[in-house]
């Protein structure tokens, strides 16, 4: 069979020999993820916790994490941020709210408009056997 197809057995041959490529990485990658993962957290939270992760390890610990005006802001605005967060999450689901409500008041609407129609059909059906 190698005899017959022997360019297929050189493709074969140099598929077998192909690197995993990142597997190792990603292995560790998957286990920094499941040290992180909180229970009930969501994905932004995940990512932030993922890159400050990273950053440290690059910089090969906490205490040689750089502290610069840039950093003390963002850490004095936090609260500000998360709040104003908070308010834009409220308006979008009260804009959902407020969508649902509206959608529910159409279909009671087309709901008894349908329930009207049946009453009509039945009693023209009813007037037109009686003639």
């Amino acid at each position: 069979m190698i005899v017959s197809y022997p360019k297929v057995w050189t493709v074969f041959k140099m598929a077998l020999i192909l690197s995993h490529g990142h597997a190792a990485v990603e292995k560790r990658g998957f286990s920094v993820n499941k040290e992180l993962v909180v229970e009930n957290q969501q994905q932004q939270n995940l990512v932030a916790r993922r890159i400050s992760k990273d950053h440290i390890m690059y910089v090969n610990g906490v205490t040689n994490v750089a502290i610069t005006r840039h950093t003390v802001s963002a850490a004095r605005s936090a609260g500000s941020t998360y709040t104003a967060y908070l308010a834009q999450q409220k308006q979008e689901a009260k804009k959902k709210r407020e969508k649902r409500k509206a959608d529910d008041e159409v279909v009671h609407e087309l709901g008894k408009k349908c329930k009207c129609l049946k009453t009509d059909v039945s009693a023209l059906l009813s007037s037109a056997k009686d003639e």
